[in-house]
């Protein structure tokens, strides 16, 4: 088991120390307000303008499923679908509310709503989330008017000077909207536009870790660590939780130091209980870091001096890291290996530690076509086809990579 315990004397002047964990409330589906139309003309007194910076960015929007139908919400005028969505805004953002705008397609009028926060999924975003459901359509809407009618809407960050900077982010185009065509059931779906470049470690109860992205020079690191891990050292003071998981990340070549919680309370109108669970962790990577080393201490405070680690075994739980995704060294790279029999090759991008154009190698090794050929694999009946050279770099740069081209 990779835990390593030690002792210390642990003193706490308050519980201030232990954060609190903040609940968010699920979105009301908010009274719509008649609003002027989306333009992208910047006034001098205050107006509109496009962002195509990634301050603000519609993620997705659909109709909300349950009990075998989808939601309705229901006034004076009848019952309509809901609609639910998610928007994410840059961190950087400051005093602005999360607004969108949206209309069906036959009607002249904009109507407005107001996002709410929630839960971050994104390092450096904020999320938000909203629900619409007036003057749109519902269950008794005929077949041919869902059909043939489409849903337009556009997220955007309200300011107090009255200006309104409207996302363009995945639709460029200067009066464009996002699209819910009815034809296609009215959804728009997540893209990879305005995703940071984000690099998950998982460390489960079993004790076993595994990556999920690429941990990259200028991206994010989001650490999830199962508290089972560290069961012990859960003090608790006047019957109030008194102990924290923390990981602790330190970069090379730099040495940076970054440390943070991974574990939160639930809580019950501000006051937090004794079930906790655990909370990820992000921190951004050094532009010029190579490699990461990550370990955890779980500890009590107010007066305990209990104190547990993960720590690999005292090792460290050690990564590379990359290059960022532009860098010459990651250009049209990728890296060959074998799988089985019915999948004899399997490509995964790569980086090199030069940079291919600055013919560094050239006087440290030699490298060569070795050999080529025709390959071919049948499963089922199914013929697999390819042309393989294999080229051979030889002293310094001694392995020997396989590419595929035909």
């Amino acid at each position: 088991m990779h835990i390593h315990r030690s002792l210390m004397t642990t003193s706490l002047a308050s519980l201030a120390f232990f954060a609190l964990a903040c609940s968010s409330e699920q979105a009301d589906v908010s009274r719509a307000q008649q609003a002027a139309a989306p333009t992208t003309t910047a006034k001098a007194d205050g107006g509109d303008s496009a962002d195509q910076s990634c301050q603000v960015v519609m993620r997705f929007m659909n109709r909300e499923f349950g009990d075998n139908a989808y939601k309705t919400e229901c006034d004076d005028t009848g019952c309509n679908w809901v609609w639910h969505g998610t928007i994410e805004v840059a961190d950087s953002v400051k005093d602005a509310t999360v607004q969108v705008l949206y209309r069906r397609s036959d009607d002249d009028a904009w109507w407005q709503v107001q996002a709410s926060r929630t839960s971050n999924l994104n390092p450096s975003f904020h999320r938000y989330e909203v629900r619409i459901h007036e003057h749109l359509l519902g269950p008794d809407s005929s077949d041919d008017t869902v059909k043939n009618t489409n849903i337009e809407l556009i997220p955007f960050l309200q300011f107090t000077d009255g200006s309104r900077i409207f996302d363009h982010n995945r639709i460029p185009g200067a009066l464009d909207t996002y699209m819910l065509p009815g034809d296609k059931g009215f959804s728009l779906q997540d893209s990879a536009t305005c995703k940071p470049v984000n690099g998950q470690l998982i460390f489960l109860p079993n004790w076993d870790e595994y990556r999920q992205g690429d941990l990259r020079q200028g991206g994010y690191l989001t650490m999830n660590y199962d508290l089972n891990r560290l069961p012990q050292c859960r003090g608790t003071h006047n019957g109030y939780p008194a102990w924290d998981t923390r990981a602790y990340v330190r970069f090379s070549p730099g040495g940076e130091v970054i440390e943070g919680s991974v574990r939160a309370f639930e809580n019950h109108q501000g006051v937090p209980t004794n079930v906790a669970h655990a909370t990820s962790l992000a921190v951004k990577v050094p532009e010029d870091a190579t490699s990461v080393e990550i370990w955890f201490k779980n500890f009590s405070g107010a007066g305990s001096s209990c104190v547990a680690w993960d720590s690999n075994l005292g090792n460290n739980y050690r990564y590379d890291v990359w290059p960022a995704l532009d860098d010459a060294r990651c250009q049209n790279i990728q890296a060959w290996t074998k799988q089985n029999s019915d999948v004899p090759y399997k490509a995964t991008d790569h980086c090199i530690g030069y940079d291919v154009d600055a013919q560094y190698a050239a006087g440290h090794c030699e490298f060569y076509l070795d050999g080529i050929g025709h390959g071919f694999v049948g499963h089922y009946g199914i013929p697999n086809r390819w042309v393989e050279a294999t080229l051979k770099a030889i002293h310094a740069c001694s392995r020997k990579k396989h590419w595929r081209g035909g």
